[in-house]
C-alpha cells in the first residue's frame, strides 16, 4: 500500500485471507492463468509466493518479494525464494514485513544473462536424465 501511494499505482489484492476480501481491488477466483497475466501485466509486483517472484522476473516486472510467516512449510518457499534471488544477484529483493525502504528499479539485463545460463543447465540436466 506505501509502495502504490508513493508511486501513484494502484494496488491489487489476490485473497489469500479473510484480511483481504474488505479491500478495494481485491481479487478471487485466481487461477493460474489469470495469476500469470496479473503480474504480466503490473508494473510492480510484491508477493511471498515463489512462484510470483520467478513470473516477476521472467517477465521483467520491478518487484519485491517477502518473507512468509514462519512455519515449516513457509520456511522452505523462503528458502527457495532467497537462493534463487541470490542466484540471479537480486537478494535485496527479499524483505521481511517491517522493511519499507524502497529500492531502485531493477535493470534486468545481467539477471536476463542469468536466467537464460540457468534455463540452458536445466535442459541440458533434463535433456541427460530423460535419454
Amino acid at each position: 500500500e506505501k509502495l502504490g501511494k508513493a508511486n501513484g499505482l494502484p494496488v491489487y489484492y489476490l485473497i489469500t485471507s479473510p484480511e483481504y476480501l474488505d479491500r478495494q481491488n481485491s481479487l478471487s477466483a485466481v487461477g493460474p492463468s489469470e495469476f500469470i497475466s496479473i503480474i504480466s501485466q503490473a508494473e510492480y509486483v510484491v508477493t511471498d509466493s515463489f512462484h510470483g517472484t520467478i513470473f516477476s522476473i521472467n517477465f521483467n516486472r520491478q518487484f519485491d518479494s517477502f518473507a512468509k510467516r514462519e512455519s515449516s512449510e513457509s520456511s522452505i518457499d523462503n528458502d527457495r525464494i532467497s537462493c534463487f534471488l541470490k542466484e540471479v544477484h537480486l537478494e535485496n529483493r527479499f524483505k521481511k514485513d517491517d522493511d519499507v525502504h524502497f529500492e531502485a528499479d531493477i535493470e534486468f539485463g545481467e539477471v536476463n544473462k542469468i536466467v537464460s545460463q540457468l534455463r540452458k543447465e536445466s535442459y541440458n540436466y533434463l535433456s541427460l536424465v530423460i535419454e
